[in-house]
């Protein structure tokens, strides 16, 4: 048995696809934000959930692009939409699954890289996130907004008592 693997990926970015242009897809990473917590009578520390840490976005592309640079400046913490769409797919049977993450946020960082005859040039995007949608195959497993206060995993609102509580 081999596993599904990714074998390509396309960016959008403000429904502008970039297909031939992205080279390489830093995917957001999702980590609960943690403190360790020992109080009497325990036999050792435990992590207390303290929410979520910040979420990224970083792509490199070969091109640079003025409607791509020009997002730089878009107003809004949510204000740039970004899609990635990617096909995995197994080498034992050729099956496979469609991923989709569908995110907002800023551009927080344009790095323009270094020019050197014969060498391709690189331009380095990062984007601080404000949401993030996550679904294998149409299930969604992951639906985080962060201005909002919602975080749905697998179908269930971890916050939605808090919301109820904070009569939001």
């Amino acid at each position: 048995m081999l596993p599904k693997i990714i074998k390509d990926a396309i960016l959008t970015v403000e429904g502008r696809g970039y297909a031939g242009i992205i080279d390489n897809i830093e995917w957001p990473k999702i980590t609960r934000k943690t403190d360790e917590y020992r109080a009497g009578g325990m036999f050792g520390p435990v992590d207390i959930d303290l929410g979520q840490e910040k979420m990224e976005l970083a792509f490199e592309a070969s091109e640079q692009t003025a409607e791509m640079i020009a997002l730089y400046g878009t107003c809004g913490l949510a204000g740039v939409k970004f899609r990635i769409n990617a096909s995995a797919e197994s080498e034992m049977d050729c099956s496979g699954h469609g991923i989709e993450a569908v995110m907002t946020g800023r551009l927080k960082e344009i790095d323009l890289g270094t020019s050197k005859p014969g060498e391709l040039q690189k331009t380095k995007y990062t984007a601080s996130l404000a949401t993030f949608k996550y679904s294998i195959d149409g299930r969604v497993l992951f639906d985080i907004d962060f201005p909002n206060n919602i975080c749905i995993i697998n179908g269930t609102d971890m916050l939605e008592k808090r919301r109820a509580n904070l009569k939001m």
